[in-house]
């Protein structure tokens, strides 16, 4: 008797596991959101509008059995103008399987000759991931980058060490041509790779006929 109770057990915990995990995948979708966003990026040395500064927004989704990074609610690209200025558009992202990294937005700013600046939220700042408003950081305050001498090897280097292929690939059956929502990205990171490559060293990045994938995610653009 007790061994069939146990068994009933096992069979109903299993069941409310395969249950939660098809919770997880279907059903309603998690929705996330943004008003538009505008800021300003400085040098941190000189208080001056930083121009042709390449402001990255990433929200990533997470899912799986062990919470992995399956894709990305929402990935966009502003360059910053005369003024130092950068502008996301108002977003609004339906999503149907796991929900959005508790410690997302995540804010990127890439420019040669500057220290590589990345700043996520708070996880507080991201709420119950359902029905969610997404609140870049800082944004009402001036991104500063720090100024440093490195030349294009030294600032490819940098986006290598730093992962930033991560990006632009697919995840978990993701279209191939993800690198799309950000092609000044994309063009930077090719840009990167064939520099590496020229210095004979492993490029650790994505080449432009990678990420292209033979012409049918259409042709990087230089940046």
């Amino acid at each position: 008797m007790l061994s069939f109770q146990l068994n009933a057990l096992s069979r109903f915990a299993l069941l409310v596991s395969v249950i939660a995990l098809a919770g997880g995948c279907v059903g309603l979708p998690k929705t996330y959101r943004s008003d538009a966003v505008q800021g300003v990026v400085l040098d941190a040395t000189t208080g001056r509008p930083v121009e042709g500064a390449l402001v990255l927004l990433h929200v990533e989704q997470m899912g799986g059995l062990h919470r992995d990074v399956i894709g990305y609610v929402v990935a966009m690209e502003s360059v910053t103008d005369a003024t130092g200025t950068y502008k996301f558009p108002a977003w609004n992202r339906p999503v149907f399987r796991g929900a959005a990294n508790a410690t997302d937005p995540t804010i990127r700013v890439v420019k040669q000759g500057y220290k590589l600046l990345v700043i996520s939220a708070d996880q507080d700042a991201f709420g119950d991931y359902a029905g969610t408003r997404v609140e870049v950081p800082q944004s009402r305050k001036p991104f500063k980058l720090s100024p440093t001498n490195s030349n294009q090897l030294e600032f490819a280097r940098e986006l290598k060490a730093r992962d930033f292929g991560f990006l632009v690939e697919p995840r978990y059956g993701e279209d191939a041509c993800v690198w799309q929502r950000t092609p000044k990205l994309a063009a930077l990171l090719a840009q990167s790779a064939q520099i590496l490559q020229n210095a004979h060293e492993p490029p650790g990045l994505p080449s432009a006929s990678q990420l292209e994938v033979r012409g049918k995610c259409g042709k990087i653009q230089n940046r």
